[in-house]
């Protein structure tokens, strides 16, 4: 008989694992102490954008695996396996908000009543784990066992990797709880999935170390760019020679706009604050997330060396989100690029296909215009600024939009056009790292 499953919280992670568990046969119940979103979820409302999700919620439904409820309690007590899925958003000092991990933990404690598997999928500091372990052994008497089993969901391709994970991390302090988790995904063994099983501070720290250095990465390729500009390099071969090296591998050598999203400022800004009280500057990650801060004015700058002055130049912007396949605006290089352009006293509009509510929501006074198509956004602009990698701005018809543009500049901080082509079409694009940019910036290699 399949266990039964709670899953305590209703946002990114919480849903996509809950329903993923019930597209594996699992009897899933997710709640949420917030009424509204379980109102909306049971009338077919996901409240985030998430390709392949939808249908499967839809699916399940139907098949009577998965339902919504705002009762947390009564609904753990129903449950076999306890998952722990709610926020842990920064505290002004940068450390970790706990509140919403201490309600679940207490609405454990108030309705336990047979052996349960708990597993923290939150990200939360190390000690967390073994100190809320110890708290519930010490207010009930019923058996229990208690895991750390972080998640490294990417949004826009979340329900990829919750069936096709690349490693599984679990900290455990039973061997019954390592048992009865690798029970639960037993699945994975299919797929040849790593499990790595360790302790509960090991669980802890590989994920705040894990965003932390995909930070550095970014950081890091987005410094070579810069460079790269200046040098008159070709950043293609860069990150092509780079990368080729096993030891530091392709991924995250595309040159962007800078991180963001609710995971690596949030982990990196935590794993500081943690490290100072230890003693132990983390001056790397610190010096990582000014340089990613840095790195949204030099677009800014770039943009305005292109048309020379920003005052009442039109700006229109592709992209919102802080990536594509999401409408997660949450510390996207969009709103400070943005900003930044309408003090320097540019206007501005915007398209992007789901970030828009959310931007405006955030930045209702901001003095943007939201059009309903890239069409709007090319009319009489004197620069196209993608910020965002959506194939839908690879796929534009830029020939029939260039009539519309009163300039004929694109800056493409994602890199995702072909220069040469749109060059063709009459088009002058500067990418990040490319020595296009030279041209306009007037720099020759070894000025």
């Amino acid at each position: 008989m399949k266990k039964k499953i709670t899953v305590i919280g209703c946002g990114y992670v919480g849903l996509v694992t809950g329903i993923g568990l019930s597209e594996l046969g699992y009897e899933v119940i997710c709640t949420d102490k917030n009424p509204e979103k379980i109102k909306k979820l049971q009338a077919g409302m996901i409240p985030f954008f998430e390709p392949g999700l939808n249908q499967l919620r839809t699916r399940n439904i139907l098949e009577g695996r998965l339902s919504f409820s705002k009762d947390i309690k009564e609904s753990l007590k129903k449950a076999d396996i306890v998952i722990i899925a709610v926020g842990t958003p920064p505290l002004k000092t940068g450390e970790t908000d706990l509140s919403q991990i201490n309600s679940a933990v207490q609405s454990i404690i108030e309705s336990i009543s047979h052996y349960q598997l708990i597993i923290m999928k939150s990200t939360v500091p190390p000690g967390t784990n073994h100190m809320l372990s110890q708290f519930v052994k010490s207010q009930v008497n019923v058996d229990f066992d208690w895991i750390s089993n972080p998640e490294f969901l990417r949004e826009g391709r979340a329900v990829q990797d919750f069936f096709a994970p690349d490693r599984i991390v679990i900290g455990y302090e039973t061997e019954n709880g390592k048992s009865a988790i690798s029970n639960l995904y037993k699945t994975y063994n299919w797929l040849h999935t790593p499990f790595l099983y360790t302790d509960f501070v090991s669980a802890e720290v590989i994920k705040y170390a894990s965003n932390s250095f995909l930070g550095v990465k970014i950081s890091f390729i987005n410094q070579m760019a810069q460079l790269s500009e200046k040098l008159g390099s070709d950043m293609d071969m860069i990150k092509l020679g780079i990368g080729l090296d096993p030891r530091i591998s392709p991924h995250f050598l595309n040159p962007g706009p800078g991180f963001g999203g609710s995971c690596l400022p949030k982990d990196m800004n935590s794993l500081i604050a943690m490290s100072e009280k230890l003693g132990i500057p983390l001056t790397l990650i610190k010096e990582a997330q000014t340089s990613n801060e840095n790195h949204k004015m030099h677009i800014v700058d770039l943009v305005e060396n292109a048309v020379d002055d920003l005052e009442d130049k039109n700006i229109g912007v592709l992209g919102l989100t802080f990536k594509a396949n999401t409408d997660d605006i949450r510390e996207s290089p969009a709103i400070k690029i943005i900003q930044e352009l309408l003090f320097r006293q540019a206007n501005i509009k915007v398209y992007d296909p789901e970030g828009m509510s959310n931007f405006f929501l955030k930045h209702p006074r901001w003095n943007i215009s939201y059009c309903q198509n890239p069409q709007d956004v090319f009319t009489e602009t004197d620069l196209i600024l993608i910020l965002t990698e959506w194939d839908i701005f690879k796929e534009l018809d830029y020939i029939k939009l260039k009539p519309f543009m009163r300039g004929r500049l694109i800056v493409d901080t994602r890199n995702i056009l072909d220069k040469n082509l749109l060059s063709n079409w009459g088009y002058k694009v500067l990418s990040l790292g490319y020595s296009s940019t030279l041209e306009k910036v007037g720099l020759t290699q070894f000025e």
